[in-house]
């Protein structure tokens, strides 16, 4: 049973960036409309769960409110070190590029986020410098070499793109008096550590030259704490921003995040000093993250009302400073943001349920308080285009829905060895009709034994013939975490048990999306089964939905994760394709050769070989002439045989 329905947009937009006219008409002034009025950007990021499919029925609102709101986009995550070279000079794009559609589309600018952070770098950085440390090689010349081909990678890829880039990220450590986050800091930096303050030199040269159009800055938390002797923020000032600019060396300026709680009274006049210093020395200073959070759950009217009044004034010192560009909120729903981890609460601008707070009205206040002839404009604004496609299709396979009346029970669910069996319950939770309370084996992922605790999930036969799971981007659960507060759950496929990701976090007491990236299945050369669950937190999950997302638009194409050269064709897969079969007998048969991802590489001539010839070192020989060594895939017809050439 096949279930597809096209709902995801296409990934393509171009859309011109004006100062005098907004995309969104509305009676009242959106931040957005009041911004652009004044030449200046007023933004937050996506979450997470934008890029993830992970909004579940708040998708449409979470959209509509943040593209009506705001001219500046930054991803929560997915344009650091971690998330576009996961792997050593391997590029993941796919959802940076996502976030590029969707500005271009809606007429926004980009702040690329982060490129040198000590933070969300993938292990295999640090566990590369301490290889080559060990066998007496050179780390810091190793580890300069791998900055630099991730930032020509990265920044090259949105070269004339991106407006401005978090360069260097966090190098300051928290210590009084400041320092670098070196080998001896207590959270170091893998880039002081191993090369020390001169990887800040080398990140700025590079991203200039990836991109001379690009505005480079630096980025930091605690700035706002003020200039006083041996602070974060004069050690950044002196250090990185004078220091580069006297080295001739190209910075826009400094960023500031502002993460702060409401009590912290006296940081907006501090966030003004810094900015007065930095226009001393004909820099910029962007407010890059702002929150404002409470350390309390039960907030009152009053509290509310002094927090909206911290937000207006450091949305008028922006509006005053000659030399800011850039306000950005660190998200703008209460439902999402990243504050519960902090044990902060109600830190934004639109509650949990999109409804602006009076600090929303205290930002369109300001705005309306400083006439737009009083504001010093952005000059140079360009209107943002992308053309690329998404490499993933729109459509979605519904493998399974329990929450409809009278849900059809596809698949099998199968208990771990701890709990028993998963159970169907019809009686409605939170608003939904039916949902699977599946046991969970409560054990550490780590543990050698975890992975053969698990719930089991036996996929329906529809799902495994058309092997769907290897052709779309994501799976999406919508789940109902059974705790008090966020549980983690770890995620895999078929016995022996394989990982599709650890840690996926599943929200508490309501129901939610969550995400499961399908790159191992597309990487691999197999249909699954099965999938597994299990946590170290949570005894029980309950699942209503079981999609798969950004599949092709017909069940008939796969499609490849990766950037490719070959774009001419791709493998169209029916079901009556059989993977290992005889080719079909021809006079000169050709053969189309696609690599593991579908991606059409050439073809072969077999002139006068017989059919039954066409297999084993035969073919091999065949393409070791023409291709480099690696798996692929051979077809004739409807039949397909692996070929790994060595």
């Amino acid at each position: 049973m096949k279930k597809f329905s096209m709902s995801r947009a296409a990934l393509v937009g171009a859309a011109v960036v004006t100062f005098s006219t907004s995309l969104f008409a509305q009676t009242d002034s959106t931040l957005r409309q009041l911004a652009e009025a004044r030449g200046r950007f007023v933004g937050a990021i996506l979450n997470s769960n934008w890029f993830n499919y992970g909004l579940g029925d708040d998708a449409e609102i979470y959209e509509n409110t943040h593209k009506s709101q705001f001219n500046i986009v930054v991803a929560e995550n997915e344009m650091k070190f971690d998330a576009t070279e996961p792997k050593r000079n391997s590029f993941s794009f796919s959802k940076g590029d996502k976030l590029m559609a969707y500005a271009a589309a809606n007429g926004m600018q980009v702040r690329g986020h982060a490129l040198a952070w000590h933070s969300q770098v993938p292990q295999w950085v640090p566990d590369l410098a301490a290889k080559v440390e060990k066998e007496g090689g050179s780390a810091k010349d190793t580890l300069l070499a791998v900055l630099k081909n991730h930032i020509e990678n990265v920044v090259g890829h949105y070269k004339g793109k991106i407006r401005e880039w978090d360069v260097v990220n966090e190098a300051i450590d928290d210590t009084q008096p400041a320092a670098w986050r070196s080998g001896a800091s207590q959270n170091p930096s893998v880039w002081c550590k191993y090369i020390g303050r001169e990887f800040i030199d080398s990140a700025f040269t590079w991203a200039h030259k990836a991109d001379p159009d690009a505005k480079l800055y630096y980025n930091d938390y605690s700035l706002e704490w003020g200039l006083a002797a041996g602070s974060k923020a004069q050690f950044a000032v002196d250090s990185v921003a004078k220091r580069l600019k006297a080295a001739g060396i190209y910075i826009t300026g400094i960023g500031t995040q502002t993460h702060i709680s409401d009590y912290h009274v006296t940081t907006p006049q501090n966030v003004q000093a810094l900015a007065k210093a930095l226009e001393a020395e004909g820099l910029t200073m962007q407010i890059t993250e702002l929150d404002i959070g409470f350390d309390k759950k039960d907030v009152s009217k009053a509290d509310f009302e002094a927090q909206g009044h911290l937000y207006r004034q450091f949305m008028d010192l922006f509006l005053e400073a000659p030399n800011m560009e850039a306000f950005v909120i660190w998200g703008f729903s209460d439902k999402y943001s990243w504050l519960a981890d902090l044990y902060k609460y109600n830190g934004l601008i639109f509650d949990s349920s999109f409804v602006a707070k009076p600090a929303y009205d205290s930002l369109v206040a300001s705005l309306k308080a400083h006439s737009a002839d009083k504001v010093t404009k952005v000059a140079d604004a360009k209107p943002l285009t992308w053309e690329k496609t998404s490499p993933f299709g729109n459509a979605t396979y519904v493998i399974v829905d329990y929450s409809e009346a009278g849900a059809e029970s596809r698949g099998e669910w199968a208990g771990d060895v701890k709990n028993g069996n998963a159970k169907f319950v019809s009686e409605a939770l939170a608003g939904k009709t039916g949902y699977m309370n599946v046991p969970l084996a409560g054990c550490d992922q780590n543990a050698d034994y975890c992975g053969y605790q698990h719930a089991v999930y036996t996929l329906p036969q529809d799902v495994v013939d058309s092997n769907i799971l290897n052709k779309c981007e994501t799976l999406l659960f919508t789940t109902y975490g059974t705790t008090g507060s966020t549980a983690y759950v770890n995620f895999g496929m078929n016995e022996p048990w394989v990982s599709l990701q650890n840690g996926r976090p599943v929200a508490a007491k309501t129901w939610s999306g969550t995400t499961v990236d399908l790159q191992v299945v597309r990487d691999s050369s197999f249909s699954p089964t099965q999938l597994t669950i299990n946590s170290s937190d949570l005894s029980a999950l309950y699942i209503a939905k079981i999609e798969a997302v950004g599949c092709p638009d017909s069940n008939s194409a796969p499609v490849s994760p990766k950037d490719t050269t070959h774009k001419d064709t791709t493998l169209a897969l029916h079901e009556s394709t059989r993977l290992g079969g005889p080719f079909s007998a021809t006079a000169t048969p050709q053969l189309e050769v696609f690599d593991m991802q579908g991606r059409y590489m050439g073809t072969l001539q077999a002139t006068q070989l017989q059919a039954s010839q066409l297999h084993g070192e035969n073919l091999t020989q065949m393409m070791r002439a023409k291709f480099n060594p690696g798996a692929y895939l051979v077809r004739s017809g409807r039949n397909l045989q692996r070929v790994n050439v060595k």
